[in-house]
C-alpha cells in the first residue's frame, strides 16, 4: 500500500528522514508522549500538551509560564528546552 496516492514512490523512510532534518533544524519538535510512537509538532513555540489515553488525541496547551519550570538554585545550569505533558481523558472521551 502506498503512502500517498499521488506519490506511490514515497516511502516511510524518506518521511521519517525529512522529520528527522525538520527537528534538527528546529522546524518540528518531537512528542516523547509515549514509548511506542513519535508524533512531531510544527509548533515550536513554548507549549505543553495533554495526551488523552482513550483516543490518542494530543491537544496543545498554551499560555503556560514556562518560567515557572526553570530548575531553582543552580546557576550553573541553562534551560533550553522545557516538556510538559498532561494524560488523561479529554472532553470528548469522557462524555461531558
Amino acid at each position: 500500500m502506498a503512502l500517498s496516492p499521488t506519490i506511490p514512490t514515497l516511502s516511510k523512510t524518506t518521511v521519517y528522514n525529512t522529520l528527522n532534518l525538520f527537528t534538527e533544524k528546529g522546524a518540528v519538535q518531537v512528542l516523547t508522549i509515549d514509548d511506542k510512537n513519535a508524533r512531531y509538532d510544527a509548533n515550536v513555540s513554548n507549549h505543553g500538551h495533554f495526551y488523552c489515553r482513550s483516543c490518542g488525541k494530543v491537544y496543545d496547551i498554551f499560555n503556560m509560564n514556562p518560567e515557572a519550570y526553570q530548575i531553582p538554585h543552580f546557576d550553573n545550569f541553562k534551560v533550553d528546552t522545557v516538556e510538559i505533558s498532561y494524560y488523561g481523558t479529554c472532553k470528548a472521551c469522557k462524555g461531558s
